[in-house]
């Protein structure tokens, strides 16, 4: 069906006031063609009529709940019972996802799911706010932490993608630690950051609970459960040690255990996990406490372009002999989001960091307005979008030309992404680099803009001529060959 009509109506709904015979028949035909968007925006209007309003309400569509939810007036009461009604899953969860889901929603489902899949939703919503997103992340620890023994079957049907909400969410990962019986998830929040004593104390009271599943089996008696056991105790002692900042008090009741658990295996032909104990005992002993920084306070405290640019060195520097951790992950982006932070650290910064995932670069992008910020990101990250990432400015085209002029200047890699961008004008494209003209995969659009913008600048034979010899090894973008080529 064609969409001409829902555009008109789209139209007429820009009013604050809409004729209630044009209502339903908007409503009708919004409903008949399934054009959800037309249906949301009915609810924009100030003197919607009631009936429609309540048909809207009980619309199955995510897009039309998160409309009817956010249109002013609705008291908490009333989204608490359209959270309390819907029992679809998948529409919670469709609600958690999207930015443009009324905040007052977002609490309540994190008040009241009982789904995996809207609670991690709000976990991974970066519009969502801290508080919600730490009640969301214990009722997620109470429903994965039910029935469980010691979390043994936290992941085993992959239903909760920790690794990505720690990656996200550093701030939450003592919260997790605290909550958490998995001894596997543990694992992980160890790898990504340091931990303070209470927290580390906790580790080893969760480690110690797990100690009899372990040992009362019969000698030389190795099922999974044991296996899975030794190789997270192991890795959990390996990982705080390589932190650098294990507590003094938790090493030595960590190095009994071990040593108990070395004891029990030596009296089996088994000495491979014997081996790995022992060698986790010195691991320990070679702990130093070192002093830990706060990258993303320090950044926050910054002043200036050089203070902040001091802090990167330091950041990056620290990155090299520390694989992934969200400490570190933390003040990258505080760092790139800093008011100080120049599109040239920036560039800088993304090219030689390790610690933030490309999922978190995707976020960091909707917070920037600069163009010149955000093309500092996509010059490496081209594959997150390149229209993506500039859509929500004012001017995106501004994006693309801050783009054009970095991948020229920089000698970078022309994405076919930015190459078919439907924001590249002709004045946008003239910044691109010669080369560009090489490329045997130019689109069309592309070619013929770039011919016109040659062809109307060059105005002589002999304009063309110099245009040819000069543009045999020029590195330059094409503006600044014609520019050259017209000032001699």
């Amino acid at each position: 069906m064609s969409n001409a009509i829902g555009k008109v109506y789209a139209t007429f709904l820009k009013k604050k006031e809409v004729d209630s015979t044009l209502q339903r028949h908007i409503y009708t035909y919004g409903n008949r063609s399934g054009d959800l968007n037309l249906l949301a925006s009915l609810l924009t209007v100030s003197n919607l009529e009631p009936s429609l309003d309540q048909l809207l309400k009980e619309h199955p569509s995510a897009v039309v709940k998160a409309a009817w939810a956010g249109r002013p007036g609705r008291t908490i009461v009333e989204i608490e019972n359209l959270v309390a009604k819907e029992k679809r899953i998948k529409v919670l969860t469709a609600l958690a996802e999207r930015e443009d889901t009324p905040a007052e929603v977002f609490k309540v489902i994190a008040e009241k799911s009982k789904g995996l899949g809207s609670l991690v939703a709000l976990i991974l919503n970066q519009v969502v706010d801290k508080s919600v997103k730490e009640k969301a992340l214990l009722g997620l620890l109470s429903i994965t932490n039910e029935g469980d023994i010691n979390g043994v079957k936290i992941e085993d049907s992959n239903k909760v993608p920790f690794k990505e909400i720690i990656s996200m969410n550093p701030e939450l990962i003592e919260l997790m630690a605290l909550n958490t019986k998995s001894i596997n998830l543990i694992s992980e929040l160890v790898q990504s950051d340091y931990l303070s004593p209470e927290v580390q104390k906790h580790i080893l009271e969760l480690v110690k609970k797990s100690i009899p599943i372990i040992t009362n089996k019969p000698r030389g008696h190795y099922d999974n459960l044991s296996l899975y056991h030794f190789n997270y105790i192991n890795s959990i002692v390996s990982n705080m040690c390589e932190q650098g900042s294990m507590e003094e008090s938790v090493g030595k009741e960590f190095t009994k255990i071990l040593e108990k658990l070395i004891k029990d295996h030596k009296e089996t032909k088994n000495n491979w996990y014997s081996n790995n104990f022992e060698s986790a005992i010195e691991e320990i002993k070679n702990t130093k406490s070192n002093p830990v920084i706060n990258y993303k306070e320090a950044i926050g405290k910054v002043s200036s372009t050089e203070e902040l640019d001091k802090l990167i060195h330091d950041l990056l520097e620290v990155g090299k002999s520390q694989r992934r951790n969200s400490r570190l992950a933390a003040g990258t982006i505080a760092a790139i989001t800093s008011r100080y932070a120049t599109p040239e650290q920036i560039f800088y910064l993304v090219s030689e960091d390790e610690q933030v995932s490309w999922w978190e670069y995707r976020g960091i992008i909707k917070v920037l307005n600069s163009p010149e910020k955000i093309a500092s990101i996509i010059a490496r990250y081209s594959y997150l979008g390149v229209d993506d990432a500039f859509k929500h400015l004012n001017n995106p085209e501004a994006g693309i030309l801050a783009m054009v002029k970095l991948v020229s200047s920089k000698g970078l890699h022309i994405s076919e992404d930015l190459l078919n961008s439907k924001y590249l004008t002709e004045d946008v494209a003239k910044h691109l680099p010669l080369r560009v003209l090489s490329n045997e995969n130019l689109p069309l659009m592309v070619s013929d803009l770039l011919s016109n913008v040659i062809k109307d600048n060059l105005l002589s034979e002999e304009a063309w001529l110099t245009f040819e010899t000069l543009g045999e090894e020029f590195e330059g973008s094409i503006l600044e060959l014609l520019n050259l080529v017209n000032s001699i």
